[in-house]
This record gives C-alpha cells, sequence and structure tokens, in this order.
C-alpha cells in the first residue's frame, strides 16, 4: 500500500513537471501561470544589432513588451539595487529602419501601436520624434517608456524567448 501511494506521488509529480515548464537559467518567468515569459537581462552594453545577436545566441530575441508584460517590466527594474538595473537603458525588439514612422516589432513584425500608454510621455506628439536617425526603441530610465533610439548608442537589452512561429 506504501509503494502504491508512493508510485501515485511520483506519477503526479512527473506529469506536473511535463506540464510545468520552466525559463533556462538566468532568464526570470513573466508568465501568468497559463504559460511562461521567459525574459534575460543582458548587462552587457552593445548596438541595437550587436544586442540583438547576442539575443539570438540565447535562443532569444530583443523583447517585445506588449499589454502587462511592459508593466512587469517595468516594476521588475525599479525593484532592483540603482547600480544593477534601474540606472540603466534598454534595447528592446521595436524598429523603423525598414520604413520609417511605421514601427514593427522583430520577432514576427507585427506592427508597435503608437501613443498610450507604452510611449513616452503617453501622447501620440512627443515620441517617437527621432526620424531617420533614430529607428529603434529602446526604454531609457527613470520612466521605461518607449523612446526611438539612435542604434549605435550601446545600452543593456532585454532577451524574450519566443515559442517558435
Amino acid at each position: 500500500m506504501k509503494w502504491t501511494a508512493s508510485l501515485a506521488v511520483a506519477a503526479a509529480a512527473l506529469c506536473l513537471a511535463s506540464v510545468q515548464a520552466t525559463c533556462p537559467n538566468g532568464f526570470v518567468n513573466f508568465g501568468d501561470g497559463n504559460e511562461d515569459v521567459c525574459i534575460f537581462f543582458f548587462r552587457a552594453k552593445d548596438t541595437w544589432h550587436g544586442m540583438k545577436s547576442s539575443c539570438q545566441l540565447l535562443g532569444s530575441d530583443l523583447a517585445t513588451l506588449t499589454g502587462n508584460l511592459h508593466t512587469k517590466v517595468i516594476e521588475y527594474i525599479n525593484d532592483q539595487p540603482a547600480e544593477d538595473l534601474r540606472d540603466e537603458t534598454f534595447w528592446i525588439g521595436g524598429t523603423d529602419e525598414v520604413m520609417d514612422g511605421t514601427w514593427r516589432w522583430t520577432h514576427d513584425n507585427s506592427q508597435i501601436p503608437l501613443g498610450t500608454p507604452h510611449w513616452y510621455p503617453c501622447n501620440r506628439h512627443e515620441e517617437p520624434d527621432g526620424g531617420t536617425s533614430q529607428n529603434f526603441l529602446c526604454l531609457p530610465n527613470p520612466k521605461f517608456y518607449f523612446h526611438s533610439c539612435d542604434g549605435n548608442a550601446k545600452y543593456m537589452g532585454i532577451c524574450q524567448i519566443f515559442p517558435a512561429l
């Protein structure tokens, strides 16, 4: 009887483990319990294209911060020591490099809505404002809203693992 109970517990644990995927070492899980959203804060600084390549070496891409995920990432950054993340600017996976003024996420080419709630200062008239010299999406401190930035600047990056399309 004891053996049967142990076997049942082990089987239940095995089934639970098989449906609960976890993020790789170093990634933070921002998922909601139904699915994992694995994010890595790349602390070395690089250009936008360099950071995109660095994320890809980790099996990820620059992050797509839509909906509540953007808020969760901001809260996470603000909970870290200032010398760790809060004083930094981060690259994420948006660009209008292909067509100026049309912002798209690089991992799936979906369009990035302009204005509230993600773009600084939460209105359509100030960001993005860089024209053809600022074609890459970054999150500058202290508010971490979307900004158009010069891709040659060197910032930390936020990488995300995406399910296969």
